[in-house]
């Protein structure tokens, strides 16, 4: 099915993604944006990577309706990147930062705060606003989502299960279809291919919409692959274990080739989305791999108004490197969580949200999208409505 523009691209991905490169675990490291002057080119941007006194692992892009990351080094390259995103979304990405990963010796939650990293920070900062400022500023065009997810978002508001109605009062914030994707291309790279996985939702307004969502909470996106023969709690796995599925990943905020999730609106976002890649799995079962985006204001997610008048059509992917597996067991959910990060004095990231557990989310709990009990593997496409079981599709 081709209703998704990038779950079309990523069967046909240009160029593979390579075996991501080894980084510390996630306690060793910690994560630095630093804004740029104004929005440049990705090419451009990458340009003053020799200008920053850091360790640069990708760069941060934002514009109305997408948000997401580019990964240097990590088997996918920058022409591999913007071809596949200008087939993706039908336009090019905004550079608006670039992201280096500094060494930490402090806990979680004292990294968040950290006085010494706001400082490198703001020094680097003074250098990157002086000499990106002399780049031209690039304003890209909007991403127009196509006729076919016009005719997507029509059927899914007309399709509603049998006893839908009854459930509405207790899925007040859940998405009313989703479509699951996870491709992998043999192209490109030779002797790699990659693990590409796209998740579509659709809320159909009214009582199902992420304006629901009580403003001081996110929503996650995630998908979860599942090998039985990994014992123990990260950091303590064995060897290898961010390889041993059918998706791997690096450790560390940028453990994947690139992410962004794509808010296929008519109509221009309320505000920022605070996207963020969720990377913080140092206390995930060394069996569970999770590839996950989260959220960290779903409010500011505009309504596809156009043709029903309130829907709210999004879209995350996320292109990595293929595993050591051939398949993985998977599940998919969509989970709300705490943004803590308000509290700190930042925007969302992987390492601020969901600090506060004794929050209790006032709309119930996750949303299940493909439940593991389901018995489905990666890869492979999916769809369900609602609460109804996911159903195997044909991938595109």
């Amino acid at each position: 099915m081709a209703t998704v523009a990038a779950a079309t691209a990523l069967a046909g991905m240009p160029a593979a993604v390579g075996e991501p490169a080894e980084t510390p675990t996630p306690s060793e490291i910690a994560r630095v944006e630093v804004p740029l002057s104004h929005p440049v080119t990705v090419d451009d941007a990458l340009t003053l990577v020799d200008d920053v006194d850091l360790d640069v692992v990708g760069v941060r892009h934002e514009q109305p309706g997408i948000e997401g990351e580019y990964f240097i080094n990590n088997g996918q390259s920058v022409e591999a990147f913007l071809e596949s995103f200008e087939t993706e979304t039908g336009t090019q990405p905004q550079a608006v930062a670039l992201i280096a990963e500094v060494e930490a010796t402090t806990s979680q939650s004292e990294r968040s705060t950290s006085s010494a990293l706001d400082a490198v920070q703001a020094e680097v900062g003074e250098v990157i606003l002086d000499v990106s400022a002399d780049l031209p500023e690039f304003t890209a065009p909007l991403a127009v989502p196509t006729a076919e997810v016009d005719a997507k978002v029509a059927a899914a508001a007309e399709t509603v299960p049998t006893d839908a109605a009854a459930r509405l009062a207790s899925a007040t914030w859940f998405p009313h279809y989703n479509e699951i994707y996870a491709l992998q291309s043999f192209t490109g790279v030779e002797g790699a291919d990659a693990a590409n996985v796209a998740v579509y939702s659709i809320w159909n307004g009214g009582s199902n919409s992420p304006d629901v969502i009580p403003t001081d909470w996110g929503i996650e996106v995630d998908t979860y692959q599942y090998n039985s023969q990994m014992l123990g709690i990260r950091p303590a796995c064995a060897s290898g274990v961010y390889s041993a599925f059918w998706g791997s990943k690096g450790s560390g905020p940028s453990g994947i080739a690139s992410w962004y999730i794509y808010n296929l609106s008519s109509e221009l976002p309320k505000t920022t989305l605070g996207a963020y890649y969720d990377w913080v799995d140092s206390t995930d079962a060394c069996a569970d791999q999770s590839l996950s985006i989260g959220i960290g204001y779903p409010r500011s997610l505009s309504n596809y108004s156009e043709t029903t008048g309130g829907s709210v059509v999004l879209q995350t992917v996320i292109h990595t490197a293929r595993g050591t597996k051939s398949s993985s067991p998977m599940s998919v959910n969509m989970q709300a969580n705490s943004n803590d990060c308000n509290d700190l004095g930042r925007g969302p990231a992987s390492d601020c949200m969901g600090l506060n557990t004794n929050r209790v989310f006032p709309l119930g709990g996750a949303h299940i999208i493909s439940g593991r009990s389901n018995g489905y593997s990666f890869p492979g496409c999916f769809y369900t409505y609602w609460n109804e079981t996911a159903q195997p599709m044909t991938c595109p």
